[in-house]
């Protein structure tokens, strides 16, 4: 099987995460004669990658500097147009794909906390943002990827949907390529696929399968009236009662 996905290749990377944390405690306190270069430690992870992790035609090279970052050594692995930050112990033996910052509670906010956000049908959660607009119609993102079976189930049905409301929303269709990223980055922080974003006002990480097809093509259906103020009205005046009953 060929691996070139960008969250395929941040999923097998080594590393486990509560090792991880170990990790960084140790490296951050303990580090000594064993450590590497940055370079070093950096080069020998990215061969790691390339000789152990990646079995298609692209190979991972590094993208940028190296720099120490609270006891590890933080880079850049790059394959084919994408490119996303690792880290590497000092002695260039473990490799991470992420690290998780701890933060103080108090201080997280509900973007960071989800499950402190008030949520609306479908398990979609409710952004303070205003509805994003493009060419003066509201944008209707979705986030995903062939290699994912939730995605699988859930492209269809998102194409439905927007199709209903062709020439009122903006649709963009992110299906394996990195388009909108920084949307992305903000309203999926671990990366979870499928993501939607409904007018940047209703979003949700992961699909309505518990729901089933005729319910999740009704939320969706409904979340978009709502963002449109119910146009088309030929279609949203079949969701109206679903539509009232949606949480702001």
């Amino acid at each position: 099987m060929t691996i070139n996905n960008k969250e395929q290749i941040k999923t097998i990377i080594i590393g486990i995460l509560a090792i991880g944390i170990l990790a960084v405690s140790y490296y951050a306190f303990f580090s000594s004669s064993m450590s590497l270069s940055g370079q070093k430690a950096a080069e020998k992870a990215i061969a790691y990658v390339n000789a152990k992790v990646l079995t298609g035609s692209d190979k991972a090279t590094l993208d940028g500097k190296v720099v120490s970052e609270s006891g590890l050594y933080k880079f850049n692995v790059k394959v084919a147009a994408d490119s996303f930050p690792s880290y590497v112990s000092k002695d260039g033996k473990l490799l991470f794909p992420q690290v998780m910052q701890i933060e103080d509670v108090e201080s997280s906010s509900t973007a960071q906390n989800p499950s402190a956000q008030k949520t609306t049908i479908g398990n979609f959660l409710i952004s303070s943002d205003q509805i994003c607009y493009e060419n003066e119609k509201p944008i209707f993102y979705f986030f995903g990827s062939q290699s994912c079976p939730h995605c699988q189930w859930e492209h269809p049905i998102i194409q439905k949907v927007a199709k209903l409301f062709e020439g009122v929303i903006s649709f963009h269709e992110n299906f394996d390529n990195t388009n909108d990223q920084d949307v992305f980055a903000k309203y999926s922080a671990q990366g979870y696929i499928p993501t939607e974003v409904i007018g940047c006002k209703y979003y949700r990480n992961g699909a309505g399968e518990n729901d089933g097809e005729a319910i999740e093509t009704q939320n969706l259906t409904a979340l978009l009236c709502k963002i449109t103020n119910n146009q088309p009205e030929s279609v949203c005046s079949g969701v109206k009662s679903v539509v009232d009953s949606i949480a702001e």
